[in-house]
């Protein structure tokens, strides 16, 4: 079957993908037929692919930018398999492996997406720009949960272990920007949901967001903020209007992106 709406170069970011591997093949099918004459998908997916190039070039050049000795070797299938056996149950002398079912491996990253209206002419590049988290949390096995949010918060968009099922897409895709935006809601149910997990290695609440909240003085000094920091969630932020972020900087913020 072909996509012809498709370029190859978009076909080819997407079926090498693990967040879209991750489908049967039954399910690509569905997807791309469902979300092929959709613009602002399209848009969207634009947006990740370039960003994801960029992030190639930038991979292609740590090795010129730094000596060997400086970076650090960090052998990831090493630390995933050490989780993976604390997953194994031991019932008399039978090891119950669970390789067939979803495990968790890593708490999950919460994307927050700033949906109020000073976001309204950077809708497709905010949600383009978390495409390839989705795709880290496939290759980490772990859930990838989008929780937009304005003046209060709005449900929670699950990304089971980052893949690219159509419901989840579409409800993303098809988010609203309206109103003022507001961070303590957003801290209250991260905590809410990082609580739901058994898992509680690696955990990550990022902000997307261009940084106008109406309760940003109370957010600096949240209670909730030190109890991210106490379940030792990391916190970051890519910042889709630098100046702004200059401005008001959120000082509890252990990592900044910078999108310009």
């Amino acid at each position: 079957m072909t996509y012809d709406i498709f370029n190859d170069k978009f076909l080819q970011y997407l079926f090498t993908s693990d967040m879209f591997q991750h489908l049967s093949q039954v399910e690509q099918q569905a997807f791309l037929q469902y979300f092929a004459n959709d613009e602002q998908f399209i848009r969207i997916m634009n947006v990740a692919l370039a960003f994801q190039e960029e992030i190639a070039e930038v991979e292609t050049m740590v090795p010129i930018l730094f000596e060997g000795s400086e970076i650090p070797a960090i052998n990831t299938s090493e630390v995933r398999k050490a989780t993976l056996k604390d997953q194994v149950v031991i019932e008399d002398n039978v090891c119950f492996v669970p390789f067939q079912t979803e495990v968790d491996l890593a708490a999950p990253l919460i994307i927050a997406l700033d949906c109020s209206e000073s976001m309204q002419t950077l809708e497709d590049l905010a949600k383009g720009l978390i495409i390839p988290c989705f795709n880290l949390c496939a290759q980490q096995k772990r859930d990838c949960i989008v929780l937009p949010f304005s003046e209060t918060t709005k449900q929670p968009i699950v990304f089971t272990h980052g893949k690219l099922h159509i419901q989840n897409m579409n409800e993303l895709i098809h988010l609203k920007m309206c109103n003022r935006a507001n961070l303590l809601p957003v801290f209250k149910q991260a905590l809410a949901l990082f609580d739901m997990y058994n898992a509680k290695q690696d955990a990550e609440l990022m902000l997307v967001t261009t940084n106008y909240f109406d309760d940003y003085v109370d957010s600096n000094t949240s209670s909730y903020i030190r109890q991210l920091k106490n379940h030792n969630v990391e916190l970051s932020l890519i910042a889709l209007n630098e100046q702004q972020f200059n401005e008001e900087p959120l000082d509890f913020i252990d990592k900044v992106f910078f999108c310009s």
